[in-house]
């Protein structure tokens, strides 16, 4: 009898250092951004662009290559300021006002973990994809390795706690490589890198103005007058866009 209590005591054992050993093996490891695959970003594709869509005339870049935008039209508009005076600004075609979720990583203590690169769910040409993003603080332990989740789908399966703020950041991702030097203040203007389905991505940020979320959760807007030669007409490929009550004209100062 003693000896199969003693045996029934060492399967239990050895069933759960089994069962341990396939936990530690299953555990995800944290991704190298320096290494790990890049997604294709097309900005111009038909899903994506609704102004600046690609043809096989108007020079657009393909997918994945790098755009520089200070290279002139269509990429930068000259205007005037609320004073009169001359303006340039990026075009980044046109955005709806809902924006999309970014999440961003803290400790327990409130603190960013730094090496942790953000997460989004959408690039461009996704359903839901836009360049303006709302926060999302995700609040990992204190034993959470930066880079170990790379998806939306880890941030689920993890059971972190994730709290959306009404915080709008402006953050076009683009083609790695990708050029926009200009900024209104002192930011700096070099890409960043996030994640995106266990792919790296890459995007500008312009924080000219911190933006809050309107109390329907949609991106504030300011008017911009806009002349055309014709006047906004669907029917007519030549006029000026229609649909202002839908989409916004996206632009970084």
């Amino acid at each position: 009898m003693i000896k199969k209590v003693y045996l029934l005591a060492l399967l239990i054992l050895v069933f759960f250092t089994v069962s341990c050993d396939e936990d530690d093996d299953s555990k995800k490891e944290p991704l190298n951004p320096n290494t790990t695959e890049r997604a294709s970003i097309d900005r111009f594709s038909s899903n994506s662009g609704t102004l600046m869509v690609r043809t096989s005339t108007n020079g657009l870049p393909e997918a994945g290559e790098p755009i520089n935008y200070d290279s002139g039209e269509p990429f930068i508009t000259q205007g005037l300021s609320p004073t009169g005076s001359v303006v340039q600004y990026y075009n980044f075609d046109v955005q709806t006002t809902k924006p999309a979720p970014i999440f961003l990583f803290f400790d327990s203590n409130g603190n960013r973990i730094e090496e942790q690169l953000n997460v989004v769910n959408v690039i461009p040409g996704d359903a839901g994809y836009n360049d303006f993003w709302q926060v999302n603080r995700v609040t990992v332990p204190d034993d959470y390795e930066p880079n170990t989740i790379t998806s939306l789908s880890d941030i689920i399966s993890s059971g972190f706690s994730v709290e959306a703020t009404t915080t709008i950041v402006n953050c076009p991702i683009v083609p790695e490589g990708s050029i926009a030097s200009k900024r209104l203040g002192t930011e700096s203007n070099e890409l960043n890198r996030g994640w995106y389905k266990d792919k790296v991505i890459f995007y500008f940020s312009f924080f000219e103005k911190i933006l809050q979320a309107t109390n329907d959760d949609m991106t504030p807007i300011s008017p911009i007058f806009v002349s055309f030669n014709v006047n906004p007409d669907d029917n007519n490929p030549n006029s000026g866009p229609a649909s202002v009550f839908i989409y916004t004209l996206h632009y970084g100062w």
